[in-house]
This record gives C-alpha cells, structure tokens and sequence, in this order.
C-alpha cells in the first residue's frame, strides 16, 4: 500500500512538472478564476484523501491487521455499516471509468492496443463491479442461515475480485495524469510570484516612505530654522519700530512747542489780516498798472510796427519801379544806339562797296567783297545776340524783384497775423492775472481767520504753507509780465 502511494505521488510530481513546462508562458488567470482553481484543488485534495483512505483500508471495522483474507460477511458489514465509504467508492470509480473513456476518445495518436486492453479492462471492472451488486443485493435478501453456508465458498472470491477491482482502479489511476492538478500547481506557483512581486513592490513603497520622511524631516528643519530667523527679524524690526515711534513723539513735541512759540508770539490777529489785506490791495493795483502799461506798449509797438511794415513796403514799391523804369529807359537806349550804329556801318559799307566796286571793277574781287560782308553780318548777329541776353538778364533781375516785393508782402501779412494772434494773448492774460488776483484775495481770508481759531497739532504747517504761498503770487505776476514783454519784443525781430 505505501508502495502504491509513492508510486502515485511520484507519478503526480511527473504530470505537474510536465504540464508547468507545457504552460510556460500562458497569461495568468485573474482572480475569480484563481479563486474557483482554489475550490476546485480543495475538492480534489479531499477526493485524493479519501482515495488513500480507500487504499489504505482506514475504512475496516475493528478488525486486526494481520488477518490475510477477510471474509465476506466482514465485507458486506463494512459496506452495510459505513454507506459513505460505498458511495464514495462508487463515485471514485465512475469518476476514474469517465476520465479513462474521455483520455481514450481524446488519445488518436497513441497506441491502439493499449486503448483496447484500457476499454476491456473498464469493461471488465465495470462487470464487476455490477456482479459484485446483484450479488450484495441477493445476499441482503437471503435469510441468516443461507448466508452462514454460502459465506466461506462465495466471500472469498468477492474479496478477491474487489482487491483485484482496487488494483486496476490504482493501475488506471497511475496511467490518468490529473490535469487539474496541474493547473492548480500552476495556479500556486503564479501566487507564489504575485506575491514575492507584491512584497517587491510593498518593500518599494517602504523605501519611497521612508525617503518621503526623511525629506519631510529635511523640510522640518528647514522651516523651524526659517521661523526662527524670522522671530530675530520681527525683534529687530520691533525695536526700530519703538526707536522712530520715540523720535517721532520727540519732533511731535519739539513741533508743537515752536507752534505755541509762535503763536504766543503773534497775538495781534487783526493787525495781521489788516496787513494781509493791504499787501493783496498793492499787489492788485501793480497787477492793473502793469496790465495798463503792457498794453499800451503793445498797441504803441504795434502801431510802429505797421508803420515801419507800411514804409519798407512803400520803399520797396518804389524801388522797383525805378529799376524797372531804369532798366527799361537803358535797354532802349542801348538798342536804339545799336540800330544808329548798325544803320550807319551799313551805309559806310554799302558807299565803300560801290565806291571800290567802280574804282577795280565790275567783277574783280566781287569774291573777297562777299566774304567780307559775311563776316561783319556775323559779328553783327554775335552783337545782336549779346544784347538779348542782357536784355534777358534784366528780365530776370525784374523777376527777382518782384519775388522780393511778394516775399515781402507774405511777411508783412504773417506779422500781422501774429500781432492779432498776441493781442489775443495779451486779452487772455490780462484775464487770467484778473482771475489769480480775485482768488488770492478770497483764499487770502478764510484760511488766516481759521489760523487763529484752530490750535491743534497740524496747525504749524497750514501757516508756514501760506506764510510760503503769499509772496509765490507776486513772483508768478512778475514772471508773466516778464515773459509777455519778452515775446512782444522778440516778434518783430523774427518776424
């Protein structure tokens, strides 16, 4: 029996170990699948164990070992006492019979004379295995007696074909490998590798925390450090804080101590106002008076203006009708002296022809004569031509005046412009110094009355800021005078 249970273990080992090198590299089931593989090796380790039980003979009553033939009745009481094993014994061998059948009907390739010895042996089991029923069946119904006579001749031989049964079964067993088996080994191994790969990765992620907390400690520190630098710092600034607040509450009093000083000082208010008020009177009749002379000296350079504008204008009129008239009465001289001089050469030459013409003869040097002539017709177109350039140079030169007389006219006509141009500036200051000087005798009262009537901490600088702006006033009248005279002066010039 132990020889048979190492055979079969030995022969399980092989089938695992050829189906795991049949199935190397089928992708692994998941988890559903692993689970139902689990069940399924859990059912087949029961089945296995209750086939060993079989082998084993675990099932016998209280029966001593060493007995070498048992008896039928012992058998039939085993059977008839324990249903569980009789039907698990029925099921073993109907499940071995399917397996042999479809390992049969699936083997094309293998021997057929081993496939035949395999189906005459089922066979033959099988009709065994229905005999040895009929005759359990007979034998339940047979009365005590009959079973006492007939049980030495007829258990022998049901014992012996039942352990005859028991070998084939163990036989066909060896030659069936348990396909399941493999897969569930294959199944264990994968877990086996799924979880040293979870473990790979578990010790992974242990690492990668660990890392995380040593950076998370780095940080930790860094920050504390930061925090106490910035504890230093608002220390620091706290104290320069508290130093400028006690410099400031010194100025504060050192302030209000010059205000009341001043204000001890000054204590005639109406006086001070009566003096504000005759200062503005002042500063408003030297605004008028200026106002008044500026612009009598703009009318009176205006009018020079036109007048020295007027004369030049005149003069050059003038000018040009007399180089015109000049020029005119020269070129027609020049051109009747021409013609006289022209009329008189011509006369000398023609005498001087007919006189040498009679005295050498009808046609001696009639050649020569007629060369001489055209030379002096070709001094005499030269002369003509002299004279009507220069007559053209004089046209030129009148031209030119007259561009003048034009350029001239354009800029009397654009001083004009500008003379009209700083009369409306000077109307728009003269407005304009009226509005300042209304303004700063409206501002000039409200804030002295509320000088004296105020005594608060801010009061110094409202006083010094228009004790400042008073006599700014005056320096801005004075400049707009300035700059006004500067521009009436300075037009004609550019002008």
């Amino acid at each position: 029996m132990d020889a048979a249970v190492r055979d079969i273990a030995a022969r399980y080992r092989e089938c695992l170990a050829s189906e795991r090198r049949s199935r190397e590299g089928s992708p692994a089931p998941d988890s559903r699948a692993l689970l139902q593989q689990l069940a399924e090796a859990l059912a087949q380790r029961a089945l296995v164990d209750a086939r060993v039980a079989v082998l084993e003979g675990t099932y016998r009553a209280s029966e001593p070992h060493d007995e070498p033939r048992r008896s039928a009745e012992d058998a039939l009481s085993s059977l008839e006492s324990d249903p569980a094993r009789e039907a698990e014994f029925v099921y073993l061998f109907q499940r071995f019979s399917t397996e042999c059948r479809a390992l049969f009907s699936s083997d094309c390739s293998g021997n057929s004379e081993d496939s035949m010895k395999i189906g005459e042996s089922l066979e033959r089991v099988e009709a065994a295995v229905a005999e040895v029923q009929r005759r359990l069946a007979a034998e339940r119904d047979a009365a005590p007696c009959e079973d006492e006579c007939d049980a030495s001749p007829g258990g022998g031989g049901v014992l012996d074909r039942v352990e005859a049964l028991r070998r084939r079964v163990e036989a066909l067993q060896a030659l069936v490998p348990c396909q399941h088996c493999k897969q569930l080994q294959d199944a264990l191994d994968r877990l086996h590798e799924e979880r040293a790969r979870g473990e790979n990765a578990l010790a992974q992620q242990a690492g990668a925390l660990a890392a995380a907390r040593r950076a998370r400690a780095q940080l930790q520190a860094q920050h504390e450090r930061e925090r106490v630098a910035l504890r230093e710092r608002a220390r620091t600034l706290q104290r320069r804080l508290a130093a400028l607040d006690s410099e400031y509450s010194a100025q504060l009093d050192s302030l209000r101590a010059a205000y009341q000083s001043a204000v001890a000082a000054d204590t005639h208010g109406d006086g001070l106002r009566a003096r504000y008020q005759q200062e503005i009177e002042q500063l408003r009749a030297l605004c008028e008076k200026g106002l008044l002379a500026m612009e009598s000296s703009h009318r009176r350079i205006v009018r020079e203006m036109e007048e020295k504008h007027r004369a030049e204008r005149e003069q050059l009129r003038l000018d040009k009708e007399q180089a015109l008239a000049e020029e005119t009465r020269a070129t027609l001289a020049a051109l009747d002296a021409m013609r006289k001089a022209h009329e008189s050469e011509v006369r000398r030459e023609v005498d001087k022809f007919k006189a040498e013409f009679l005295a050498r003869g009808a046609h001696a040097d009639l050649s020569h004569l007629s060369s001489r002539h055209q030379q002096e017709m070709e001094e005499i177109k030269r002369e003509i031509l002299s004279l009507s350039e220069k007559y053209s140079v004089k046209c030129v030169e009148s031209a030119a005046l007259e561009e003048r007389l034009a350029s001239a006219t354009a800029q009397l006509a654009q001083a004009h412009n500008h003379i009209m141009q700083l009369d409306s500036r000077n109307k728009q200051l003269r407005a304009h110094l009226i509005s300042e000087a209304n303004e700063m005798k409206n501002s000039e009262g409200s804030p002295l009355s509320q000088l004296y009537e105020d005594s608060g901490a801010g009061k110094p600088s409202k006083a010094s800021s228009l004790l400042e702006a008073r006599p700014a006033r005056p320096a801005k009248i004075q400049f707009a005078k300035t700059e006004t005279t500067r521009n009436l002066q300075l037009s004609p010039v550019q002008n």
